[in-house]
């Protein structure tokens, strides 16, 4: 049971930090795009 819930918490950290290198990423072509 522990373990499920270690894999759980890793899984939603991989999928928060997925979002944000998306996001940082979109927002890195915009500036680039203004320059």
């Amino acid at each position: 049971m522990t373990e499920a819930h270690i894999g759980s918490h890793i899984g939603v950290n991989f999928l928060y930090m997925g979002f944000i290198l998306i996001y940082v990423s979109h927002r890195d072509k915009k500036y680039k795009a203004w320059s």
